[in-house]
């Protein structure tokens, strides 16, 4: 990918929101029909494929205020797998497309946001966002002292989360980038640039405003240790970043 026009690079994106639904739907098929660990398999592609978006839609805005953007970091981040999952289930919980869980008093102080997001990422990563567990779904392993089925591996209430999850996403996805008209789209990049830099600034405040005690009552109310709360928080800093970059 190379010297590419804002207009092919819309193309680009629309073409990708369409796979994943594709994706979507044949997950949801294969479920239907009981194959349960290569439904989890293609949703976790959606993800994937969904989480080229935020790196394309910033290559969109750089040509838009005249910058050329940096051609090799876009490429890197196509093909990093672990990144686009990473991408896509960061933006489904900026955007609130998974439904919290009722246990939610965390919200009630500065970390809220953050807290809510640190157990969804948490879930998420442990889940799916390891290479490992992608392949899970496709090929036999040794696990647990004896080699194991995918379809012993992984749970339909996995797979039912998950693809749900990424349908919100690719409906989510279509409305801001297929629905529209390609001119509708750049003057709306145009148009929320500005504030989109102020929200994205507003995040990184908030996670570098985080105080060690926030920090602490974070870790304890979601279980991890202090380590693991510190990277969910430079995860979230370094996608918020990227964004702004």
């Amino acid at each position: 990918m190379k010297d590419l026009t804002k207009e092919q690079v819309h193309q680009g994106i629309v073409a990708i929101v369409m796979n994943a639904a594709e994706l979507v739907e044949e997950a949801e098929i294969l479920l239907g029909a009981g194959k349960t660990a290569r439904a989890y398999g293609l949703a976790y592609f959606a993800c994937e494929e969904l989480g080229k978006l935020p790196e394309l839609a910033s290559v969109v805005e750089k040509l838009l205020a005249g910058k050329r953007p940096d051609w090799k970091k876009v490429n890197k981040a196509m093909v990093n797998h672990d990144a686009k999952a990473l991408n896509s289930f960061l933006a489904a919980r900026t955007l609130d497309l998974i439904v919290p869980g009722e246990d939610d008093e965390i919200h009630k102080d500065h970390a809220q946001m953050l807290g809510r997001t640190i157990l969804a990422a948490h879930d998420l990563r442990r889940s799916f966002s390891k290479i490992r567990r992608r392949e899970e779904a496709f090929y036999v392993d040794v696990g647990r002292g004896q080699f194991e089925l995918p379809s012993g591996l992984i749970s339909r209430k996995e797979t039912v989360e998950m693809i749900t999850m990424v349908r919100s996403q690719v409906e989510f996805a279509k409305e801001i980038y297929v629905q529209k008209s390609q001119i509708a789209f750049f003057k709306d990049i145009q148009r929320n640039e500005a504030s989109r830099r102020e929200t994205l600034k507003g995040m990184i405040s908030e996670l570098d405003s985080l105080t060690p005690v926030q920090i602490e009552r974070i870790a304890a109310k979601a279980g991890f240790s202090l380590q693991e709360i510190r990277e969910f928080i430079a995860q979230y800093r370094a996608f918020y970043q990227m964004l702004l970059d």
